[in-house]
C-alpha cells in the first residue's frame, strides 16, 4: 500500500503539471519508473536509490508571468492527491464489518496518504531537495528563492530543446547569490555558465563557476559537467 500511496502522490504532480500545460518527463515511485524517451513513453525499473522516495518531473512550455501560478499548481498537485487518498479512511470505517479485508487495505492506504500529505506540506529541506511545502511557501511569498526556482523550471524545459545562447535573458532575472544556502543556487550558476559560455562571454561564464567551486561535492559534479560542455563551444558554430 505504500507504493500505491506514493504513486498517487507523484501522479498528482504529473496530472497537475499536464493540466498546467507542462510536458511530462519522469515519474518514479519506489521500483516503478516511467519516463519520456523522445516521443515515446517507456516503463521500467528504478535502479537509483536516491529516487526511491518518489519523483515527478514535468517542464513548462511557456515562460510568461503566469508561470508562477502554474508552478504552484504543479507543486500542490501531490499533496492534494495524497489528501484525496486520505479520504479512503471513510470507506474503511464503513466497510469494517462487512468487508474487513478491503477495509484494512483502505485503512492502510488512507493513513499512509494522510501521512504523506502532512509530511510533504511541511516546509523542509533534505540534501538537494526541498519539500512541496517549502516550494509552495517560496511561491506564495514571492521570495527570491521562489523566483529563482521559477526561472530554473523554465530553463530546464528549454535546455531539452534549445541551445543555451537561445535561452531568453529574462529567465536569468532571478537572484543568483550562491552563498544563500539554497540547494538551487549551484544549478542556477551552472545554467548561467552554460548560457554565457555559449554566448562566448568567457569572463562571465568563468565567474559563475567560481561562484560555486568547490563548495560541495554536488557543485564539483556540476562544474565538471559544465567544463565538459564548454569544450564543445570551441567547435565551429552549427
Amino acid at each position: 500500500m505504500d507504493l500505491l500511496a506514493l504513486a498517487l502522490h507523484e501522479a498528482g504532480h504529473v496530472i497537475a503539471g499536464l493540466g498546467a500545460g507542462f510536458r511530462f518527463h519522469l515519474f518514479v515511485a519506489e521500483p516503478l519508473r516511467i519516463q519520456r524517451d523522445g516521443d515515446r513513453i517507456t516503463f521500467g525499473l528504478n535502479r537509483i536509490a536516491s529516487l526511491w522516495g518518489g519523483v515527478a518531473a514535468c517542464t513548462p512550455q511557456t515562460f510568461g508571468p503566469e508561470l508562477a501560478g502554474k508552478m504552484l499548481q504543479f507543486t500542490a498537485g501531490g499533496p492534494v492527491f495524497s489528501a484525496l487518498g486520505a479520504i479512503m479512511l471513510w470507506p474503511a470505517f464503513v466497510l469494517r464489518n462487512t468487508s474487513p479485508n478491503a477495509a484494512a487495505c483502505l485503512l492502510v492506504l488512507g493513513f499512509i496518504s494522510a501521512a504523506l500529505c502532512f509530511a510533504t506540506l511541511m516546509p523542509m529541506r533534505f540534501g538537494g531537495f526541498v519539500s512541496d511545502g517549502g516550494r509552495i511557501l517560496m511561491l506564495l511569498r514571492g521570495s527570491e528563492e521562489g523566483r529563482r526556482w521559477i526561472g530554473l523550471a523554465g530553463l530546464s524545459g528549454l535546455s531539452l530543446a534549445e541551445r543555451p545562447r537561445n535561452w531568453p535573458p529574462q529567465l536569468f532575472d532571478m537572484p543568483g547569490d550562491s552563498a544563500d544556502g539554497s540547494p538551487d543556487a549551484p544549478y542556477s550558476e551552472l545554467l548561467r555558465h552554460l548560457w554565457k559560455a555559449d554566448l562566448r562571454e568567457w569572463d562571465a561564464a568563468q565567474a559563475s563557476l567560481d561562484a560555486v567551486w568547490p563548495k560541495s561535492s554536488a557543485s564539483r559534479l556540476l562544474c565538471g559537467r559544465a567544463s565538459t560542455w564548454q569544450l564543445h563551444t570551441f567547435m565551429p558554430d552549427s
